[in-house]
């Protein structure tokens, strides 16, 4: 079973380089608004980068033609503050009440039954969302404390390494010290 998940995340990168999820290298865009006053543009990608934003027709040699017709184009977006550690929690025990409290609570009794692979497993289905919706960038917030360990960090780890670039990944440790103190004064 181990052996599933990193298959699943090479496939991901796989899918993102091939250009199923996102810009692949050797395209021109014709016909891209990237100005709402300004004049159609083409755009000339090569290694995942825009090399060329022209008005006029060009055509160079071997590159994949997309005739996007005055479509906008804009920059990828970032996600500034995510947990993927605990995405998707919510199908296993939806917060009723909808309050921050019993979000907490409930977050807490879930965390003493996730694994590794789990965290890895719903964090990669967040990922692909983000992807698919234009994500390049984010900033994932996990926590670290003594019920989870470092299970999230390094599944996020591992996550970030099969899926290099794609989007670019930072990590920021949640301190385990404040979400127990915070834990506390907000179930008291």
């Amino acid at each position: 079973a181990r052996s599933a998940r990193p298959a699943r995340s090479a496939r991901l990168a796989r899918e993102v380089r091939a250009g199923r999820l996102a810009v692949e290298s050797g395209i021109l865009f014709r016909g891209a608004r990237v100005d709402a006053g300004g004049p159609l543009v083409d755009l000339l990608v090569q290694d995942g980068r825009i090399v060329s934003a022209a008005a006029g027709p060009s055509s160079p040699e071997g590159f994949r033609l997309i005739e996007l017709c005055g479509r906008i184009v804009l920059p990828g977006f970032i996600e500034s503050h995510i947990h993927l550690d605990k995405a998707f929690l919510e199908e296993r025990r939806p917060n009723l009440s909808g309050t921050l409290q019993d979000a907490i609570a409930i977050t807490f009794e879930l965390k003493r039954s996730v694994t590794k692979e789990d965290i890895r497993e719903r964090s990669e289905r967040a990922l692909r969302l983000l992807v698919r919706h234009g994500a390049t960038r984010l900033r994932a917030q996990v926590e670290v404390d003594p019920i989870v360990g470092l299970k999230g960090m390094e599944a996020t780890l591992e996550l970030r390494e099969a899926c290099a670039g794609i989007p670019d990944i930072q990590n920021a440790k949640l301190a385990w010290s404040r979400t127990v103190e915070f834990f506390k004064s907000n179930l008291s």
